[in-house]
């Protein structure tokens, strides 16, 4: 299984091999019966070298009456309402097993994601996932067995689970990948860490899913170049509803064998939680009677509520006037808002609680233009400090929300400070005006966004930050940082694959310029973890130096990778060669040599067996000066032996594939070709046969426009920016 929709939402690349989980596997031993279960690795699916990998299923009717059940493919990366589906019944005991289900059952060849089983009574399912080779019989396949997971197991807001077995790039030779499926049909954002063995947080990344939707990311997506073993990853659902299940799948990248990790489920599921839950039985020494207890199992009666108010059985809290009630993993959080009377309150506080010296309080009752609070004094007009929460809340549908106002001057004359060991101040605004404006009344300059940790940091959805300079030489817009560590004279951050963290335009000079004076610190660095591009340039780009990439170097939008040399012939010409490409990662070596009584043996060098894969070499010699045949006798890291029909002198070419990247697939989910909006003008930045294939495809439409359709079907158009258009867009 191979990244907050301010996040925006990056879609996976998928393994065949790896996402599938399909190579020899431990079971795993876990299985509850329910009326609705979730299976996290689902699909048919043709992978590498022939291998075609399949899905068995197993549902076991454990009641005493028939029960019927519908089978619901959660197809991979996308919403899944309206899912592909199929229904059957089970007579009591009864247990059916479904073959390849994907495509006998709903006709699926190419497809993978997850599974939802809903029934009218309680059965039991469980699922095989395996890599057939081709002409093989079922005895021959490899597979990793996973346990439907009831939907009452899954975890919601607040709640957490983790799995074991993160082992990737490290000394042990693993990759790891691991399934998030939302289970209620809401669209929670989940949080997940990547822990090492001794705990402590290696990377993270948040995930927004759709209904019912299933992903598969590699660990990569949370560290990128990732050598670790023995860690373990927590999920937590920190934003929106559903609820979210958990798996995991540990693959050898040698032998292909994999092992499957089931999430961690709460105590209170199976009665623990310290309170003796389904252990103990509380009962008198005579161990008689009908087995009932007025008290649940093994609890104490003393430590239990056993009625509210005179109420017993299921009783619901239900929220009055300005009152709310928020659910957080086993806390319910009881608060009231707004307030009562008619006649407001005025202050000095006086009471027996602390009070800032210096502060002075007025709350009125908010009329028209009402203030609902004001306050005055030689310290903090106005004071507010919370240790998990807001310190001060203002909200205004007609005026301001927080208004500060000082006489002063320097540092103490702040109309509004914020201190914070995070976010200092925080504003948003979702109109047209800017988030917090400021105006210095020297320069005359607007200043809009938020301060960060002191910097203070633009984000408005108009513009952030616009400076302008008509002077020769001088900056618009200028940034320094004097510290002593790794820091930034510009930061911008987008977490949206429609927008751009920072863009520079000048037609006629340097749009965007770095400086660094530290061998160790880049001058520039882009960054988008939105799935976008973090460096874009508009036009050619060219780089005096050497350019170190870390991650996938690709080129889209039809242009080549190629190296160019001057013409020694003609000063008006020069000389452009291509680089060949195919559908791996592919190393080589080539020479010549001689047959001496009908053998010859090629040492391969040091630096191709270091990093080239043992298994998948290819040897191609060519007798020269005589014909002969030639045969490869032997093919290995350590050498290669030719024999040959005659003594005679031949070439040969070697080829293997990158040992640290075994696995290429050439077919990939796209995220190069993407609109950044409806009116994005992609024919401006791509090849005219690139833009043959995305009219094709149906991105654009014949004219070259958006495919709005296209775009509303994959989700497109749900990401933060989409309708805004922009000057890259033209």
């Amino acid at each position: 299984m191979d990244g907050l929709r301010t996040f925006s939402r990056r879609r996976f690349t998928v393994l065949a091999f790896a996402v599938l989980l399909a190579l020899a596997g431990s079971p795993l031993f876990a299985g509850f019966p329910s009326t609705e279960v979730f299976l996290p690795a689902v699909g048919r699916l043709p992978g590498l070298f022939g291998a075609q990998f399949y899905t068995t299923i197993w549902a076991t009717n454990l009641t005493g009456s028939t029960v019927s059940f519908t089978f619901e493919f959660l197809k991979q990366g996308q919403a899944n309402t309206n899912p592909a589906s199929f229904s059957d019944t089970l007579a009591p005991g009864e247990t059916k097993t479904y073959e390849n289900v994907v495509e006998t059952k709903l006709g699926l060849t190419d497809a993978l994601g997850g599974a939802r089983v809903t029934s009218s009574g309680e059965i039991l399912v469980a699922e095989r996932i395996y890599n057939q080779e081709p002409g093989d019989d079922l005895g021959k396949t490899e597979g990793l067995f996973f346990a439907g997971v009831p939907k009452s197991f899954a975890i919601s807001l607040g709640q957490s689970a983790s799995i074991q077995g993160i082992d990737q790039g490290g000394s042990e030779n693993f990759r790891y990948n691991f399934a998030l499926v939302e289970t209620a049909g809401g669209s929670p954002t989940v949080h997940v860490v990547l822990y090492d063995g001794s705990g402590a947080a290696l990377g993270s990344t948040d995930y927004s899913l759709h209904p019912y939707e299933q992903i598969q990311p590699n660990v990569e997506d949370l560290v990128k170049n990732l050598a670790t073993t023995n860690a373990r990853i927590t999920a937590t659902v920190t934003a929106g509803t559903g609820s979210v299940l958990l798996a995991g799948a540990q693959v050898a990248n040698d032998s292909q064998d994999s092992s499957g990790f089931e999430m961690s489920f709460r105590d209170d599921l199976l009665g623990g939680g310290g309170g003796g839950g389904l252990s103990a039985v509380v009962h008198d020494g005579t161990l008689v009677g009908n087995g009932t207890v007025s008290t649940p199992l093994g609890v104490n009666p003393a430590a239990v509520v056993t009625s509210l108010n005179g109420l017993h059985g299921a009783v619901t809290l239900a929220a009055g006037s300005n009152v709310t009630l928020t659910p957080s993993g086993q806390t319910l959080t009881i608060a009231a808002s707004g307030g009562g009377g008619g006649g407001g309150l005025t202050l000095p506080f006086s009471g027996s609680a602390s009070v800032p010296a210096g502060a002075a309080f007025n709350v009125q009752n908010p009329g028209t233009d009402g203030v609902a609070l004001q306050g005055t004094g030689t310290g903090a007009g106005v004071y507010g400090q919370s240790t998990s929460g807001n310190g001060i809340i203002g909200t205004s549908s007609s005026s301001w929300g927080v208004h500060g106002v000082s006489s002063g001057t320097g540092v103490n004359g702040a109309a509004m400070r914020a201190e914070g060991n995070g976010i200092g101040l925080f504003a948003t605004n979702t109109g047209s005006d800017a988030t917090v404006v400021a105006t210095n009344a020297t320069s005359g300059v607007i200043y809009k966004g938020f301060a960060n940790g002191g910097t203070l940091v633009f984000q408005v959805d108009a513009t952030g930050v616009q400076g302008s300079s008509a002077t020769t030489g001088q900056a618009g817009v200028h940034g320094t940082y004097s510290g002593s560590g790794q820091g930034y004279g510009i930061l911008g951050d987008t977490n949206s694959i429609f927008a751009t963290a920072v863009y520079g335009n000048n037609p006629s000079g340097t749009a965007i310029w770095g400086h660094a004076g530290s061998f160790n610190y880049p001058s520039v660095i882009g960054e988008n973890t939105g799935g976008g591009l973090g460096l874009y340039s508009k036009g050619d780009a060219q780089v005096d130096g050497d350019l170190t990439v870390y991650g996938n170097f690709q080129v889209a939008g039809g242009g080549t990778k190629s190296f160019v040399s001057p013409d020694p012939t003609d000063a008006g010409r020069q000389i452009v060669y291509a680089c060949l490409e195919g559908p791996e990662s592919g190393t080589y070596f080539r020479g010549s040599g001689r047959i001496a009584g009908g053998f010859a043996s090629i040492e391969v060098p040091e630096d191709f067996r270091l990093v080239t894969k043992a298994n998948g070499l290819t040897v191609i010699a060519t007798p020269v000066g005589a014909p002969a045949v030639l045969t490869v006798m032997k093919k290995g890291l350590d050498r290669i032996v030719i024999q040959g029909s005659a003594d005679v002198e031949f070439d040969y070419m070697v080829n293997g594939v990158r040992a640290e990247i075994p696995n290429h697939p050439a077919i990939q989910p796209n995220k190069l070709f993407i609109p950044r909006s409806a009116s994005d003008d992609m024919t401006r930045r791509m090849s005219a046969g690139t833009i043959r294939f995305l009219k094709r495809n149906g991105v654009l439409n014949a004219d070259g426009s958006v495919n709005l359709e296209t775009a509303h079907r994959l989700g497109w158009d749900r990401q933060p920016g989409w309708s805004a258009s922009s000057e890259e867009d033209r």
